[in-house]
């Protein structure tokens, strides 16, 4: 059994890398500043994107490529990945680096929810961040807001101003996406609100802007949307918007990230990150919501294998978002797709 049990675990393996290679060869060439904006010229995109890219130093090739979108007025900030990451140093030279050329002020993103999603991991050189889960579990909100000040603080030491680690999706076990990765602080409405404001209110103690996702709701959705577009038509419930709504009536709500779900009771026809329906109609006048909106990635497999790139930039600006994400993750990080997959994975490998 132990023999047979290999061997299946070889097989996953060759199919996992048969798929990082297809996906490689099938990649997106990287957007030309140029082309990014003629194509969006009319409309007022200016400041308006916040792009990821390759590499770790300011002699890179993608750094260099991200200096030249700078240039062209369209970029209003950096996301940065874990393959962007060397070291607490590197980083922070980094971080300074693309401060010293923009010509504006930059937006210098980062996901850091606590957990599997840690754009800063533990093993080059950072604190480990507890997920939303383990925060719920072991503190209470008053107790999460002194620890995600320890973590905000970092944060604005490195330079960092924006952090996509508000999750308010409730916990469902039966989510891949959510649930099953331990993202959301509880099932109860009130208490992921309550977790929520903590750790807004402590980033924003270090001038740092903590963004709520995912809008409407996506912890109750059965598929994730890194790999297609996920319909909650059947399984989104009304509650899934309570913490929002409960955050944004305290006035503790800055930014709030729009997902890539499809609900045909909210919108026929576009996802909620495309839509205009759920942005202005839901969102802003329904829940009152005032800040800043930004689309999710729009780089995702639920956008990019439905839309040409820069169409659905166009449509997120025209639906409302005052902010879209291009991660370019599709050419250097196509594990995030396959996550599912690579985690038991090596899972079983170490144990054989």
């Amino acid at each position: 059994m132990r023999k047979i049990t290999r061997y299946l675990a070889l097989a996953c393996a060759a199919c996992v890398l048969c798929l990082y290679s297809w996906h490689i060869l099938t990649r997106p060439a990287a957007l030309n500043p140029q082309v990014l904006a003629v194509d969006l010229a009319p409309l007022p995109v200016k400041g308006k994107v916040i792009m990821g890219f390759e590499g770790t130093t300011p002699q890179d090739k993608g750094v260099q490529n991200l200096v030249m979108h700078l240039r062209t007025g369209v970029l209003g900030g950096v996301i940065f990945f874990p393959r962007n990451i060397v070291s607490p140093t590197q980083t922070k030279e980094l971080i300074t680096f693309f401060k010293s050329v923009s010509p504006t002020p930059l937006w210098i993103a980062l996901d850091q929810e606590g957990g599997v999603i840690q754009t800063l991991p533990p093993e080059k050189g950072f604190e480990d961040t507890l997920s939303p889960r383990n925060v719920a579990r072991s503190m209470s909100p008053d107790e999460a807001k002194i620890y995600y000040k320890r973590l905000a603080r970092h944060l604005s030491d490195l330079g960092f101003n924006l952090n996509f680690g508000v999750v308010l999706d409730l916990d469902d076990p039966q989510s891949a996406v959510i649930g099953r990765l331990g993202r959301s602080y509880a099932q109860e409405p009130v208490r992921v609100a309550a977790y929520g404001a903590a750790f807004v209110e402590a980033h924003k103690a270090y001038g740092i802007t903590a963004c709520l996702k995912h809008y409407p709701g996506h912890g109750l959705a059965l598929a994730d949307s890194h790999l297609g577009l996920v319909d909650i038509t059947h399984t989104h419930q009304a509650k899934e918007r309570e913490p929002f709504r409960l955050l944004i009536a305290r006035n503790q709500a800055p930014m709030t990230m729009v997902a890539h779900l499809k609900n045909a009771s909210m919108d026929k026809t576009f996802p909620a990150s495309l839509s205009p329906t759920i942005i202005k109609k839901y969102l802003r006048q329904q829940d009152g919501f005032a800040g800043l909106v930004i689309s999710d990635d729009l780089h995702m497999g639920a956008i990019h294998e439905q839309y040409k790139i820069h169409e659905a930039v166009r449509l997120a600006l025209q639906a409302g978002c005052d902010l879209v994400i291009l991660s370019n993750n599709l050419r250097s990080q196509p594990e995030l797709l396959f996550y599912p997959l690579i985690r038991p994975l090596k899972y079983w490998l170490r144990t054989l």
